[in-house]
């Protein structure tokens, strides 16, 4: 196990280095290739991955939505589908319900415009998830 740790720190460490490097450029990534664009969607993505496995959604949040927009911007519909589905999470996870339906939806509609099978039931499965959670929480307020 320790033999895994110094490689996954050193690929996070540099992710963080490329994702620092490349932080700014939003303005010229529309014009870049989408080889370099989803390397420094999937760099950042790293780093959103590992803040959501502390348990740090803010972080999440932030970062999400700063590589979504890149990732609308160039109409990266699997990169736009998988971020949402963290928004939606790290939303879940903030208790903030509401937010997290509206991405779930948005990976709906995404799926059905794409005619995607796959991530339709995929979807509608996490949407269904966010559904149950939000109801289990509003019958356990009505007990206390």
């Amino acid at each position: 196990m320790r033999f895994l740790l110094l490689p996954l720190t050193l690929f996070l460490f540099h992710s963080n280095i490329y994702a620092q490097k490349s932080d700014n450029t939003l303005d010229t990534l529309p014009k870049t290739p989408e080889e370099k664009i989803t390397t420094h969607i999937d760099s950042i993505k790293n780093l959103m991955i590992a803040d959501y496995y502390k348990e740090d959604y803010g972080s999440v949040i932030i970062k999400a939505n700063d590589i979504l927009k890149i990732a609308e911007l160039n109409k990266l519909n699997h990169e736009i589908s998988g971020i949402r589905s963290f928004l939606a999470n790290s939303y879940l996870n903030l208790n903030d319900s509401l937010k997290s339906l509206e991405y779930a939806r948005k990976n709906i509609q995404l799926a059905k415009k794409l005619n995607d099978n796959t991530s339709l039931v995929g979807s509608l499965i996490r949407h269904r998830q966010h559904l149950l959670y939000l109801r289990r929480t509003k019958q356990s307020h009505k007990f206390l």
